[in-house]
């Protein structure tokens, strides 16, 4: 599987041995810069922490607020239903409305914290995919609370998020398929470490946790759906490469 952060493999050329890849683990997760593809992003990363990073983000993107709302405002007055792809990150989804933090490849700039700069109840599907594991629980309640506010009455939410549950029980009972599944890490407990600990995760997610979390937010009835499929959508806009480490949730406004 490819690294979310690279989008590459530590180890294209071929299996490495396990010194290599605990080495590679290390220079990736515990060097005081990291590594990138996004432009610039490794010079801001010697004189910026994350953390600094993020809110140097969130600051830049609620300052261009006004523009973002006529933007968005533009966007939902095209022809045909107002689909929603929040925190796309680099992946921009045809058809779809995407936002994201400045410096994503979103159609337009949100800091997903503020009230959707949408009229309430008239969106028409919200698809959020790896989005609430780098938030508080508390922060995804009040997330899932806009999201309520801008569906329509019988709009569609659909969330993903890895699968934790998976993960664990992987480690358990089959611990090689789990090194396939995060290849080229040393060990299986690195693979799982990594799923809760690295990429800027702050929460974990099974199925039974997610169900929870949708209906303490106001979205009673969800339902578990396999990756790449839907009941309530034509078309499923889950990533291929994200699928098979994902819990994926839908259900009606």
């Amino acid at each position: 599987m490819r690294d979310d952060a690279t989008g590459v493999s530590p180890h294209d050329a071929g299996q490495p041995s396990p010194e290599d890849a605990l080495r590679w683990y290390i220079d990736k997760y515990e060097s005081a810069y990291g590594h990138s593809t996004i432009p610039f992003s490794d010079q801001l990363r010697r004189v910026m922490s994350p953390a600094s990073r993020l809110r140097a983000k969130v600051l830049a993107t609620d300052l261009q607020s006004a523009r973002a709302r006529r933007r968005a405002a533009g966007l939902a007055a095209r022809p045909g239903p107002v689909c929603l792809h929040l925190g796309c990150g680099w992946n921009h989804l045809e058809g779809w409305i995407n936002s994201d933090l400045v410096g994503a490849a979103g159609d337009f700039a949100w800091n997903l914290h503020r009230p959707l700069p949408f009229p309430d109840g008239t969106v028409d599907v919200i698809f959020l995919e790896h989005v609430f594991e780098h938030m508080p629980y508390s922060a995804t309640l009040a997330v899932l609370g806009h999201c309520r506010r801008a569906l329509r009455p019988g709009g569609v939410l659909r969330v993903g998020v890895p699968d934790g549950g998976m993960y664990a029980r992987m480690y358990v009972e089959q611990p090689e398929q789990l090194r396939l599944l995060r290849w080229g890490r040393a060990t299986p407990m690195l693979a799982l470490r990594e799923v809760f600990q690295e990429h800027a995760h702050v929460a974990a997610y099974d199925a039974e946790t997610l169900l929870l979390v949708l209906e303490v937010a106001g979205f009673p009835g969800a339902a578990i759906t396999p990756g790449g499929t839907s009941e309530l959508l034509s078309e499923v806009p889950d990533m291929p490469e994200r699928i098979p480490e994902t819990v994926y949730a839908e259900v009606l406004r």
